[in-house]
């Protein structure tokens, strides 16, 4: 048997003590950072697509990436940070 190192991109929620990450599987990453961004997140001004699997935001201006539970709307854009409407 031979030793084989991959190594795998998956995002992880850069919200203080948020432990998500995209995949739940083990073993399951891209091959990239930007494959796993653009499979996984949108971009704040990014339009829906019901299509995609897609429940993450990736924030270009500081390069951090945010689970379904760390973003919200502000009118038509996405931003960083737990809906307020829901906080108690």
């Amino acid at each position: 048997m031979s030793d084989r190192l991959l190594t795998y991109h998956r995002l992880a929620c850069d919200w203080p003590d948020c432990k998500e990450t995209a995949q739940n599987d083990e073993y399951n990453g891209n091959a990239t950072y930007k494959e796993a961004v653009r499979q996984w997140a949108y971009l704040p001004d990014e339009p829906e697509n019901w299509c995609l699997d897609k429940d993450w935001m990736h924030d270009p201006d500081t390069g951090k990436d945010y689970c379904a539970d760390h973003w919200h709307w502000i009118g038509r854009r996405r931003v960083p940070g737990p809906d307020p409407r829901w906080q108690s």
